[in-house]
């Protein structure tokens, strides 16, 4: 599996909310955000 580096910029807000969600979970940010995008992602698929 090939993995492509991305950045992804977002307002200090946004980035700090996910930091501190991150870390009450027990996980990282870059974790947590893979962890939304999947979770976005099949539920996109199941809608098809």
């Amino acid at each position: 599996m090939i993995v492509k580096v991305k950045t992804l910029r977002m307002p200090n807000r946004l980035s700090n909310f996910l930091m501190k969600s991150a870390k009450e979970q027990g996980l990282t940010q870059n974790a947590l955000i893979l962890q939304i995008l999947w979770d976005w992602y099949n539920k996109q698929e199941t809608n098809k």
